[in-house]
């Protein structure tokens, strides 16, 4: 409805090769969040699906990576009894950041509304599976093949999707899929390319 011309979308790009996961796949299986800690990222949502797994600390931990409302989310953590699973990091560098998503074997984002999360890309790139939700562009990256995604607010769903996940035998293969995927679609080299081919094409048009 705007245009005749073709309508190419270019993607946003990550430094692919900062990431060198190395993962065992081993219980205690480890969950991340990464993004401003908050309800409308879904984080009241991932404690109470993390409760409802009934799953412990022996079988899941949780890093929530982030600032935002900190005590608020300890608040609800303590009362829902998943404290002891969940570890809150606040603001961390650079080098940190890598260190959590090269070890962590599930990246979960359930966002109420997104554009593209450049953080889903970097646990792509980190060789994790990813669970998140049907908004903005992140069902164009997320598919079956590569990770589950739920409606926003679907506390039972996003438990069931950690269920699904946690301990499965295709675990590694999704987070090898997604590397994979990282490294043909995302990387910066590849955004560069998309943007000087598509000016080239504008300006001989």
């Amino acid at each position: 409805d705007i245009t005749a011309r073709p309508i190419k979308p270019i993607y946003n790009g990550i430094y692919i090769e900062q990431f060198s996961p190395v993962k065992k796949y081993i219980k205690p299986y480890k969950l991340l969040f990464a993004g401003f800690v908050g309800p409308h990222k879904g984080v009241p949502d991932l404690l109470k699906a993390l409760k409802r797994t009934k799953l412990d600390s022996t079988d899941i931990n949780l890093t929530i990576m982030g600032v935002g409302d900190l005590a608020d989310m300890k608040k609800l953590a303590d009362s829902i009894e998943v404290r002891n699973m969940v570890t809150f990091t606040g603001r961390v560098n650079e080098e940190e950041k890598i260190r959590l998503f090269n070890s962590h074997h599930i990246f979960v984002l359930p966002s109420y509304g997104e554009g593209q999360p450049i953080a889903i890309l970097e646990g792509m790139a980190s060789q994790m599976a990813i669970i998140s939700t049907n908004v903005g562009s992140i069902p164009e990256i997320i598919k079956k093949e590569n990770g589950i995604l739920i409606d926003p607010g679907d506390i039972e769903d996003l438990s069931n999707a950690i269920l699904t996940l946690v301990g499965s035998e295709d675990l590694k293969k999704i987070g090898k899929k997604n590397r994979e995927i990282a490294s043909n679609t995302f990387s910066f080299d590849r955004v560069v390319n998309d943007n000087i081919s598509n000016y080239e094409e504008i300006l001989n048009y």
